[in-house]
């Protein structure tokens, strides 16, 4: 029960990072642009931000065990 819960928080959070990061890049551009590079902007962010929480929540498990 713990895993998925940690699993869902971190979906959760890379999906609000990618999303802020697509939303900074239309506010400061002015406009809505091509598609593939927001989607790639918004995904790029997305994963970055879910590995390196797997990679935080890993470490610190292994120290707290």
């Amino acid at each position: 029960m713990k895993f998925i819960m940690r699993k869902k928080t971190r979906l959760l959070i890379s999906f609000i990072a990618g999303a802020a990061t697509d939303l900074y890049l239309r506010v400061k551009t002015g406009d809505e642009g091509n598609l593939l590079v927001h989607s790639v902007v918004f995904l790029g962010s997305f994963f970055i931000v879910y590995f390196l929480l797997y990679v935080l929540w890993r470490l610190k498990e292994k120290h707290t065990n």
